[in-house]
């Protein structure tokens, strides 16, 4: 970016919403990572128990775990790209002006939800992380999965409020 294009790019866009579009989209790599992982094993667990009668063991219990991260790890990528869903069947027939300010209240709403998933799975972490809880097979411990919940839906919160933001602005006429 030039430095006369960089004078013109808002504050907020470059110091915030710009890095954290960028590390949400560097955080869907592990994401990537995981699905892929989850793939190749499910797939050669079921090629060994149909051609050998020996399925891999723990692989439930390993995809499930993978499952967790990721979820966790894309989520708010997709936030980001406004990849989810919207049904607009009501709100597409609001003036401009009327769906900035509900989509404002949505995301005051979604960071709120989003807020309390962060802070309980951070709580509920760090207690399987003391008493040191473990999956049944294979004894993988639960705690750093929590823990990736948590950072998960922080980074969401994240977004939301960078969307928030520039929403709330945009509804205010700023």
């Amino acid at each position: 970016m030039k430095q006369s294009d960089e004078r013109k790019t808002p504050v907020f866009r470059r110091v915030v919403e710009g890095p954290v579009s960028r590390f949400s989209g560097w955080v869907t790599v592990v994401s990537a990572t995981a699905g892929f992982i989850i793939m190749v094993l499910v797939s050669v667990d079921v090629l060994m128990r149909r051609l050998l009668s020996k399925p891999i063991t723990g692989s439930f219990e390993i995809c499930t775990s993978l499952l967790v991260v990721l979820v966790s790890c894309s989520i708010a990528w997709v936030m980001t790209e406004k990849g989810h869903i919207i049904v607009n069947i009501i709100t597409s027939k609001y003036p401009q002006r009327l769906r900035e300010v509900t989509r404002s209240i949505g995301l005051f709403l979604g960071l709120i939800v989003v807020g309390l998933i962060c802070w309980a799975s951070l709580l509920y972490g760090l207690q399987e992380f003391r008493i040191g809880d473990k999956s049944n097979l294979l004894g993988i411990p639960l705690a750093p999965f929590v823990f990736v919940l948590s950072f998960g839906s922080a980074l969401l919160g994240l977004v939301i409020l960078v969307q928030f933001i520039n929403t709330f602005t945009k509804s205010r006429g700023g």
